[in-house]
């Protein structure tokens, strides 16, 4: 798929205030605090409702839509030009060690859940479900990607990330 992201030349390649924490762990506190830092920051735009426990009025979903095309319209998010996977890696530090997860972004089939191939990771509740559903409805973007695990013993994927 084309990614849309922020202009990272822009940002001087320094991403740290456009950034924010799963939306399901922010308070209204945490999303003002965010944007008064960076009024671009991916919370006005992936937290609408706070807090997302169940979908919210349409209007702010509206309004998450309309930010997102008014940075995209003023160069703040940028289109990529061709269909990719895209690698990354979260480094982070936890009982005094440093580790590093690579991984990537890609589409996935969608697939029958009898089949099997994909297997619920968390018991997940109506209202943040309805809420994502309507977001991503109103963005036509998937702003809250799930995260996977897969079997890589090996380590192709690894090699290549």
């Amino acid at each position: 798929f084309k990614a849309l992201r922020y202009d990272f030349d822009a940002l001087n390649g320094d991403l740290s205030t456009s950034i924010a924490p799963p939306y399901d762990v922010l308070t209204r506190a945490d999303k003002d605090a965010l944007l008064a830092v960076n009024a671009n920051n991916i919370v006005a735009i992936d937290l609408p409702n706070v807090p997302p426990y169940q979908k919210g009025p349409d209007e702010c979903y509206a309004s998450a839509a309309r930010t997102m095309a008014a940075w995209v319209e003023s160069g703040v998010l940028l289109t990529e030009p061709s269909p990719a996977i895209y690698a990354y890696n979260q480094t982070f530090t936890h009982a005094g060690q440093t580790h590093t997860r690579r991984m990537f972004i890609a589409n996935m089939r969608l697939e029958a859940f009898s089949e099997g191939t994909v297997l619920p990771h968390e018991e997940t509740f109506g209202g943040p479900k309805a809420d994502r559903l309507a977001l991503m409805k109103t963005t036509k973007a998937n702003l809250s990607p799930i995260f996977g695990l897969f079997r890589d013993a090996d380590e192709r994927v690894s090699q290549l990330l």
